[in-house]
C-alpha cells in the first residue's frame, strides 16, 4: 500500500449522533478524488471520544461505503483486550488493515508496548500498521 491515505474526521449532528449523510458524502468525495486509502477511527476522527459501539458502527458503515480503495480501521484503546475485540471486528467486516496507536494516557515500557502489540497480533489475522503519535 502506498499513496495518499486519508484519516477521516467523524461528522456529528447537533445532538452528537454520527452524521451518516456527511460521512457518506465525504467518503464518496475522497474516492472520486482518487485517494489510495481511507482510514476511519483515526485521531482526527476523535476516536478517544467514541464509545466501543460507536467505533464498531463507524467501521461497519465505512466498510459499506469504501468500495474503490484500501480501507483502514483504527482500533486503538487504552485496553489491550478492547483493541483485540475491535481488531477482530475490523477483520470480520473485511478491512484491509488495522491501524493501532499505543495505549494512551499512560507511559508504557518498551517491553509492555511489545507485549501489547504481540498479543493483538497473536489473536488476530489482519495486517497491522503501528501508529506512532509522538507527544
Amino acid at each position: 500500500m502506498r499513496g495518499v491515505i486519508v484519516p477521516l474526521v467523524t461528522p456529528f449532528n447537533e445532538d452528537y449522533s454520527i452524521d451518516l449523510q456527511a460521512l457518506e458524502e465525504h467518503i464518496n468525495y475522497l474516492q472520486k478524488a482518487g485517494v489510495h486509502g481511507i482510514f476511519i477511527n483515526a485521531t482526527t476522527g476523535e476516536f478517544t471520544s467514541l464509545s466501543f459501539e460507536e467505533k464498531k458502527f463507524l467501521a461497519e458503515k465505512g466498510r459499506e461505503l469504501v468500495t474503490s480503495t484500501f480501507y483502514l480501521v483504527g482500533t486503538a484503546s487504552t485496553n489491550t483486550f478492547e483493541v483485540i475485540k475491535l481488531t477482530k471486528h475490523a477483520q470480520d467486516i473485511g478491512a484491509d488493515y488495522v491501524v493501532i496507536a499505543p495505549p494512551y494516557y499512560c507511559l508504557l515500557s518498551d517491553e509492555a508496548l511489545f507485549n501489547h502489540y504481540s498479543l493483538v497480533a497473536e489473536k488476530t489475522d489482519i495486517p497491522i500498521i503501528l501508529y506512532n503519535i509522538p507527544s
